[in-house]
């Protein structure tokens, strides 16, 4: 470990003292000589040369992460032969802290400031690989707590010999590691960020970890094999997040922060209703319709009797066709993967399907990522759909469209 001094003199940085220390790093209050302003120094201890220029490469790139739910990282500086980052000095404790004191949070709103950071990382091609509660700084303001994400790619400069010259090394906290990145965590993209997202918001939510444990390995089997997150004591929205962000195949996980946000903001299921007010309805408007049917025939077998044949030539018009849109087909996974799947206006449901019900597709459908949303692909008449989550039914612009969790067989 890297030992200063209060008054050392490090460029353009005098030290006051410590803030805290780990096993790869030590974390230093230091203050500009010439502008007083107060900053933290990050120095990275025990490295090879080619992890002291990797910092330096990731220091730069973390320069150009300017959100106000990210650390800012505003230098990089030396300490004799030790790599540091000069940080913006953030007033107050990480979110593990809080989380141990039993801090009350709004665990949503935490949540969705941590996505913040990490989608605007991600939209300048920065995974940060080691998001975890440790890792998001929370400042103190006058309206509360203000969650900042620290270290983005300093997990991956700090390990960078063997990141990035032995495949199939794992790197991260064993808890909020996506399975990829137990395997190898040098191909992984931003999805396994995701998986990380799942685990926190669990966390704040129910003040315990998604995959708990002190043995990595018993930790790195659940994660790989199960058991999953339970997450019935979550609130609905939460559970669908979590749901989705801790499965096992990056494919099966929303694609970006936005998705997996979106799966937040989605409208609830509504209940299904009950069958017997509408089997009531039928019976009393059959009877009522034999009857017509039943006048109907006797006033048309007598005006048949009385009028001169007419011949009706024209052909009944047959439904209309699917739009010449160019939409591929589906292929199979991709509807487990979208999550749901909407039912064009040619055959609506005629009731909602019940959870281990398999549905057949009568006419081609579309597959959408949210209800009203662009289609992404077709399935063809006669797919088979697995419903493994509550469906619901809503009428949107006068067309019924049924949305079914889960995926599909082809015909």
């Amino acid at each position: 470990m890297i030992e200063l001094h209060e008054g050392q003199v490090i460029d353009r940085y005098v030290v006051e003292g410590p803030i805290a220390a780990g096993g790869m790093a030590s974390v230093w209050r230091v203050r500009h000589s010439v502008l007083g302003s107060t900053f933290a120094l990050k120095v990275l201890h025990g490295a090879s040369p080619a992890t002291r220029e990797r910092l330096v490469q990731e220091g730069r790139l973390q320069s150009t992460l300017r959100h106000p739910n990210i650390v800012q990282v505003t230098d990089v500086v030396t300490v004799g032969e030790h790599p540091a980052l000069v940080m913006e000095h953030v007033d107050g404790v990480d979110l593990q802290t809080l989380l141990d004191r039993g801090e009350p949070l709004d665990a949503e709103s935490v949540f969705r400031a941590i996505c913040a950071a990490v989608g605007a990382a991600h939209a300048l091609g920065v995974v940060h690989r080691d998001l975890k509660p440790a890792n998001v700084l929370m400042a103190r303001t006058g309206d509360g707590w203000l969650p900042k994400v620290a270290d983005f790619g300093l997990a991956k400069a700090a390990r960078g010999d063997v990141a990035h010259t032995r495949v199939g090394t794992a790197m991260g906290t064993p808890s909020y590691m996506a399975p990829e990145q137990i395997r190898d965590a040098s191909t992984v993209d931003q999805r396994a960020d995701v998986f990380s997202l799942g685990c926190i918001v669990y966390e704040l939510a129910l003040r315990k970890k998604a995959f708990p444990g002190d043995d990595p390995v018993a930790v790195w089997h659940a994660i790989t094999n199960g058991p999953r997150p339970a997450t019935a004591p979550l609130p609905r929205r939460l559970a669908r997040v979590v749901d989705h962000a801790c499965r096992v195949e990056p494919t099966h996980r929303p694609a970006s922060v936005k998705a997996l946000l979106g799966l937040l903001d989605a409208p609830p299921a509504a209940p299904a209703s009950p069958w017997w007010p509408a089997a009531i309805a039928v019976a009393v408007v059959s009877v009522g319709l034999f009857g017509a049917i039943g006048i109907l025939a006797v006033t048309s077998s007598w005006w048949a009797a009385t009028a001169d044949p007419v011949v009706d030539s024209a052909a009944p018009e047959p439904p209309p066709a699917p739009p010449d849109d160019g939409l591929p087909w589906c292929e199979a996974g991709d509807a487990e993967r979208l999550g749901v799947v909407r039912v064009g206006p040619y055959k609506p449901l005629a009731r909602p399907l019940k959870v281990g019900a398999v549905w057949t597709a009568r006419d081609d459908v579309e597959v959408t990522q949210s209800p009203g949303g662009a289609p992404f692909c077709r399935l063809p008449a006669g797919t088979e759909v697995d419903v493994t989550e509550t469906p619901i039914r809503i009428l949107n612009r006068g067309v019924y469209v049924a949305v079914i969790g889960g995926g599909f067989r082809a015909p």
